[in-house]
Protein backbone atom coordinates (compact mmCIF):
# COMPACT_ATOMS: atom_id res chain seq x y z
CA UNK A 1 0.00 0.00 0.00
CA UNK A 2 1.23 3.23 -0.66
CA UNK A 3 2.55 5.12 2.21
CA UNK A 4 -0.17 8.13 3.43
CA UNK A 5 0.46 11.46 2.94
CA UNK A 6 1.45 13.87 6.40
CA UNK A 7 -0.82 15.95 7.09
CA UNK A 8 -1.57 18.95 5.06
CA UNK A 9 0.41 17.55 2.29
CA UNK A 10 -2.87 17.76 -0.01
CA UNK A 11 -3.63 21.21 1.02
CA UNK A 12 -0.14 22.12 0.36
CA UNK A 13 0.26 20.69 -3.15
CA UNK A 14 -3.67 21.72 -4.33
CA UNK A 15 -3.45 24.23 -7.57
CA UNK A 16 -4.97 27.79 -6.16
CA UNK A 17 -8.03 27.98 -7.61
CA UNK A 18 -9.09 31.64 -6.86
CA UNK A 19 -7.03 34.97 -6.60
CA UNK A 20 -6.61 37.24 -4.32
CA UNK A 21 -9.21 40.11 -3.55
CA UNK A 22 -8.06 42.70 -5.84
CA UNK A 23 -6.92 40.59 -8.12
CA UNK A 24 -9.61 40.44 -11.28
CA UNK A 25 -8.41 38.78 -14.44
CA UNK A 26 -7.80 41.79 -17.83
CA UNK A 27 -11.48 40.56 -19.33
CA UNK A 28 -13.02 41.13 -15.99
CA UNK A 29 -11.43 44.79 -15.40
CA UNK A 30 -12.17 45.72 -18.94
CA UNK A 31 -15.64 44.88 -18.70
CA UNK A 32 -15.95 47.10 -14.99
CA UNK A 33 -14.17 49.99 -16.63
CA UNK A 34 -16.30 50.00 -19.71
CA UNK A 35 -19.61 50.20 -17.40
CA UNK A 36 -18.09 52.54 -14.83
CA UNK A 37 -17.12 54.60 -17.97
CA UNK A 38 -20.37 54.72 -19.19
CA UNK A 39 -21.95 55.80 -16.26
CA UNK A 40 -19.47 58.43 -16.44
CA UNK A 41 -20.36 59.66 -19.51
CA UNK A 42 -23.88 59.35 -19.02
CA UNK A 43 -24.62 61.01 -15.68
CA UNK A 44 -21.99 64.07 -16.66
CA UNK A 45 -23.72 64.85 -20.12
CA UNK A 46 -27.51 64.29 -18.41
CA UNK A 47 -25.78 66.79 -15.32
CA UNK A 48 -24.78 69.65 -17.43
CA UNK A 49 -27.41 71.65 -19.78
CA UNK A 50 -29.86 71.10 -21.31
CA UNK A 51 -31.11 68.30 -19.14
CA UNK A 52 -29.49 69.94 -16.42
CA UNK A 53 -30.27 66.29 -14.28
CA UNK A 54 -27.90 68.01 -11.31
CA UNK A 55 -27.88 64.76 -8.87
CA UNK A 56 -26.39 63.07 -11.71
CA UNK A 57 -23.44 65.02 -11.40
CA UNK A 58 -22.59 62.74 -7.76
CA UNK A 59 -22.89 59.52 -9.95
CA UNK A 60 -19.68 60.74 -11.82
CA UNK A 61 -16.82 60.11 -9.09
CA UNK A 62 -18.66 57.51 -8.07
CA UNK A 63 -18.79 55.11 -10.90
CA UNK A 64 -14.72 56.11 -11.74
CA UNK A 65 -13.88 55.47 -8.25
CA UNK A 66 -15.19 52.02 -8.75
CA UNK A 67 -13.35 51.56 -11.80
CA UNK A 68 -10.48 52.22 -10.05
CA UNK A 69 -10.72 49.68 -7.13
CA UNK A 70 -11.96 46.81 -9.57
CA UNK A 71 -8.79 47.06 -11.77
CA UNK A 72 -6.20 47.85 -8.77
CA UNK A 73 -4.37 44.40 -10.20
CA UNK A 74 -4.12 46.55 -13.89
CA UNK A 75 -4.84 50.06 -12.99
CA UNK A 76 -3.44 51.13 -16.35
CA UNK A 77 -5.73 49.04 -18.86
CA UNK A 78 -8.74 50.55 -17.16
CA UNK A 79 -7.48 54.21 -17.21
CA UNK A 80 -6.54 53.31 -21.18
CA UNK A 81 -10.11 52.42 -21.11
CA UNK A 82 -11.58 55.64 -19.21
CA UNK A 83 -9.60 57.39 -21.46
CA UNK A 84 -10.92 56.27 -24.74
CA UNK A 85 -14.44 56.99 -23.25
CA UNK A 86 -13.39 60.59 -22.37
CA UNK A 87 -12.11 61.41 -25.49
CA UNK A 88 -15.73 60.58 -26.44
CA UNK A 89 -17.46 62.45 -23.72
CA UNK A 90 -15.06 65.41 -24.65
CA UNK A 91 -16.29 65.61 -28.33
CA UNK A 92 -19.52 65.81 -27.38
CA UNK A 93 -19.47 68.13 -25.11
CA UNK A 94 -17.85 70.46 -26.80
CA UNK A 95 -19.12 69.82 -30.17
CA UNK A 96 -19.75 73.31 -31.06
CA UNK A 97 -16.00 73.50 -31.49
CA UNK A 98 -15.75 71.51 -34.58
CA UNK A 99 -17.10 74.57 -36.46
CA UNK A 100 -14.57 77.31 -35.35
CA UNK A 101 -11.62 74.45 -35.33
CA UNK A 102 -12.48 71.41 -35.73
CA UNK A 103 -8.71 69.75 -35.06
CA UNK A 104 -8.71 71.90 -32.13
CA UNK A 105 -11.69 69.80 -30.54
CA UNK A 106 -9.94 66.80 -30.95
CA UNK A 107 -6.75 67.96 -29.34
CA UNK A 108 -9.28 69.28 -26.81
CA UNK A 109 -10.64 65.70 -26.10
CA UNK A 110 -7.51 64.08 -25.76
CA UNK A 111 -6.23 66.33 -23.13
CA UNK A 112 -9.34 66.10 -21.53
CA UNK A 113 -9.39 63.11 -21.21
CA UNK A 114 -6.41 62.55 -19.26
CA UNK A 115 -7.87 63.68 -16.29
CA UNK A 116 -10.51 61.06 -15.80
CA UNK A 117 -7.96 58.26 -16.80
CA UNK A 118 -5.41 60.07 -14.30
CA UNK A 119 -8.04 59.81 -11.19
CA UNK A 120 -8.65 55.97 -12.43
CA UNK A 121 -5.24 54.99 -12.03
CA UNK A 122 -4.76 56.52 -8.69
CA UNK A 123 -7.26 55.25 -7.30
CA UNK A 124 -6.15 51.89 -8.63
CA UNK A 125 -2.78 52.57 -7.00
CA UNK A 126 -3.68 53.65 -3.73
CA UNK A 127 -6.10 50.77 -3.23
CA UNK A 128 -2.88 48.63 -4.01
CA UNK A 129 -0.52 50.38 -1.46
CA UNK A 130 0.22 48.64 1.79
CA UNK A 131 -0.37 52.09 3.92
CA UNK A 132 -2.48 54.47 1.98
CA UNK A 133 -5.32 51.49 1.02
CA UNK A 134 -6.28 51.35 4.99
CA UNK A 135 -6.78 55.07 4.76
CA UNK A 136 -11.42 55.68 4.04
CA UNK A 137 -11.93 56.96 0.89
CA UNK A 138 -14.31 59.11 2.16
CA UNK A 139 -11.72 61.91 2.76
CA UNK A 140 -9.38 60.47 0.01
CA UNK A 141 -11.12 60.00 -2.96
CA UNK A 142 -12.29 64.06 -2.75
CA UNK A 143 -8.83 64.96 -2.27
CA UNK A 144 -8.22 63.31 -5.54
CA UNK A 145 -10.74 64.12 -7.60
CA UNK A 146 -10.31 67.81 -6.36
CA UNK A 147 -6.65 67.82 -7.03
CA UNK A 148 -7.09 66.89 -10.33
CA UNK A 149 -9.94 69.40 -11.19
CA UNK A 150 -7.38 72.40 -9.57
CA UNK A 151 -4.55 70.94 -11.65
CA UNK A 152 -6.77 71.20 -15.06
CA UNK A 153 -8.48 74.27 -13.85
CA UNK A 154 -5.70 76.06 -12.37
CA UNK A 155 -2.06 75.17 -13.41
CA UNK A 156 -2.39 72.68 -16.49
CA UNK A 157 -2.16 74.88 -19.96
CA UNK A 158 -2.97 77.82 -18.11
CA UNK A 159 -5.98 76.50 -16.49
CA UNK A 160 -9.29 75.19 -17.67
CA UNK A 161 -12.26 75.49 -15.08
CA UNK A 162 -15.03 74.53 -16.61
CA UNK A 163 -17.19 71.76 -16.25
CA UNK A 164 -16.10 70.82 -12.89
CA UNK A 165 -17.96 68.96 -10.63
CA UNK A 166 -19.44 72.13 -8.59
CA UNK A 167 -21.00 73.80 -11.95
CA UNK A 168 -24.12 71.70 -12.28
CA UNK A 169 -25.13 72.04 -8.45
CA UNK A 170 -25.93 75.74 -8.79
CA UNK A 171 -29.49 74.10 -9.48
CA UNK A 172 -28.97 73.31 -5.62
CA UNK A 173 -29.25 76.55 -3.75
CA UNK A 174 -28.01 75.06 -0.45
CA UNK A 175 -24.52 73.77 -2.17
CA UNK A 176 -24.40 76.47 -4.75
CA UNK A 177 -24.26 79.11 -1.54
CA UNK A 178 -21.66 77.81 0.33
CA UNK A 179 -19.12 78.46 -2.85
CA UNK A 180 -19.66 81.91 -0.70
CA UNK A 181 -17.14 80.04 1.93
CA UNK A 182 -15.38 77.06 0.55
CA UNK A 183 -15.28 77.83 -3.46
CA UNK A 184 -16.17 76.58 -6.60
CA UNK A 185 -13.31 73.65 -5.37
CA UNK A 186 -14.67 73.20 -2.01
CA UNK A 187 -18.03 72.81 -3.40
CA UNK A 188 -16.56 70.04 -5.43
CA UNK A 189 -14.93 68.48 -2.27
CA UNK A 190 -18.63 68.23 -0.62
CA UNK A 191 -19.73 66.74 -3.58
CA UNK A 192 -17.64 64.19 -3.69
CA UNK A 193 -17.67 63.00 0.02
CA UNK A 194 -20.49 60.97 -0.37
CA UNK A 195 -19.19 58.59 -3.68
CA UNK A 196 -16.19 58.37 -1.12
CA UNK A 197 -18.56 56.97 1.10
CA UNK A 198 -20.43 54.73 -1.00
CA UNK A 199 -16.98 53.16 -2.33
CA UNK A 200 -15.94 52.66 1.33
CA UNK A 201 -19.43 50.66 2.10
CA UNK A 202 -19.60 48.50 -1.16
CA UNK A 203 -15.48 48.09 -0.26
CA UNK A 204 -16.04 46.49 3.36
Amino acid sequence: MPASNPPGTALARAPATEEAPGRDRLPTICLAAAGGAALFILSTVLAFPPTSLWPLALLAPVALGYVGLRSASRPGAAALIVFLAGVVLWLWMSRWMVQVTPVGLVLYALIMAIYPALFVWMIGRISRHARLSRWPLTFVLPVIWVGIEFLRGEIAFHGYPWYLLAHPLIEAPILAQSADLVGVYGVGLLAALPAGLALDLWRA
